[in-house]
């Protein structure tokens, strides 16, 4: 969804929730840092995937 001041979204566990609202260019700035793996560290531990966060 893209609002007139930038692009918004929204948790998908709550399509009825508030939607944060980001700028192109903090939406181009946190694309480029996934695609450098800035936050793999984030990702689960093995051991517990198919668990809820």
């Amino acid at each position: 969804m893209r609002a007139d001041s930038g692009i918004a979204m929204r948790n998908f566990r709550d399509p009825d929730g508030p939607a944060l609202v980001y700028t192109l260019s903090e939406i181009t700035a946190f694309l480029a840092g996934a695609k450098r793996g800035e936050s793999d560290h984030l990702e689960r531990h093995p051991s517990r995937r198919g668990t809820e966060l």
